[in-house]
């Protein structure tokens, strides 16, 4: 069988917002580096274009204010015990998960902020790519790092159900073995790639429960 093609990150994230009323978690990421307002290497501005709402969360209050001066629907919050209003088509954790304390409580709060059979997507470093992997072990840069057992395992017992899984493609620049090694043995082992992500639908008859891991069904671009 062939093993499902790498997607490139925010493309991925985007298809599945496109015209959802969407919550962003951790929405300012590296927008408060960035000179450019829209630019394409970030996820919150894509969102933003291609969602039909969208609100932004973070506890980066100085890039909460940078964001809201641009025109941006964001507000400073945390996603520990943020719950809305109103409820929403999709929640996303994009590149925020692993630098969270309590996830758990961050899926609770996602849990309860999605419409019955709304969709998290969550994005996430692989504890399976050897980069990733030596870069914990050199210089701890994550409070957490997943493979996609554990992730779909914690899903699980928050109330989710894994619906599909993505694995994506380096997003910078290439050296001559980082193209072989994903021309070729990604090819073939996608679950060694970079990063992944994960679909996963609010299930009311699943909250906390389960002890097995969902079976997710993996797709290519």
């Amino acid at each position: 069988m062939t093993a499902p093609r790498l997607a490139k990150r925010i493309d991925w994230v985007c298809e599945h917002v496109k015209s959802k009323n969407v919550l962003d978690v951790g929405c300012v990421g590296d927008f408060h580096h960035m000179n450019i307002p829209n630019d394409k290497s970030l996820l919150h501005p894509r969102i933003a274009a291609c969602a039909k709402s969208v609100l932004g969360v973070d506890i980066n209050r100085e890039g909460i204010e940078r964001m809201r001066n641009l025109g941006y629907n964001v507000i400073y919050a945390n996603s520990e015990n943020f719950v809305s209003e109103r409820k929403f088509d999709v929640v996303v954790l994009g590149a925020c998960v692993e630098h969270m304390d309590n996830p758990g409580l961050v899926l609770d709060r996602a849990w309860e902020n999605l419409r019955e059979k709304g969709h998290l997507i969550i994005t996430t470093p692989n504890a399976r790519y050897l980069g990733v992997a030596f870069k914990e072990m050199v210089g701890r840069d994550h409070r957490l790092i997943y493979t996609l057992k554990h992730l779909s395992q914690m899903l699980g017992h928050h109330g989710f159900r894994v619906v599909e899984v993505q694995f994506f493609r380096d997003e910078g620049k290439l050296n001559l073995v980082g193209k072989l090694y994903e021309r070729v043995l990604l090819r073939f082992f996608p679950l060694l790639a970079m990063k992944f992500g994960v679909i996963a639908e609010k299930v009311e008859s699943v909250r906390r429960g389960g002890d097995e891991a969902p079976r997710a069904r993996r797709v290519g671009r």
